[in-house]
């Protein structure tokens, strides 16, 4: 579920070389997304995650 897709932006972006920000927003918005989807894996929507990244709360 969205535990799981956090980690996997964390993973994902640390091998893309990206910085901590950078990894936990990716992290922090691909979790949200899969949390808002119905179903543990939704298809993936990168466009919406680029706008999760955006938001803050």
């Amino acid at each position: 579920g969205a535990g799981d897709a956090f980690l996997a932006g964390l993973i994902h972006t640390l091998l893309a070389g990206q910085s901590g920000a950078a990894m936990l927003r990716f992290a922090n918005a691909l979790g949200a997304y899969v949390a808002s989807q119905d179903g543990a894996t939704p298809p993936l929507d990168l466009a919406e995650i680029e706008r999760l990244k955006s938001t803050e709360n």
